[in-house]
């Protein structure tokens, strides 16, 4: 079963839109990297706040191990 959740079918639920919701991010093709959804703007970003284009899949970020 794969976490990964396809932008057609979901986007991260973010209650509050002042609060960003940390994710990794796939992009076509063959590209993950991480950034967040903004819910205010319907767009893409990665943590260098540089708009993303072409996520086709997102999922959360996996629990720190320690």
């Amino acid at each position: 079963m794969s976490l990964w959740i396809s932008t057609e079918d979901a986007m991260p639920d973010q209650e509050d839109l002042d609060v960003t919701i940390n994710v990794l991010l796939y992009l076509s093709p063959d590209m993950i990297v991480s950034g967040f959804y903004s819910q205010n703007d319907n767009d893409w970003y990665d943590f260098d706040g540089d708009l993303v284009d072409d996520v086709t899949h997102w999922m959360p970020l996996p629990e720190s191990p320690l």
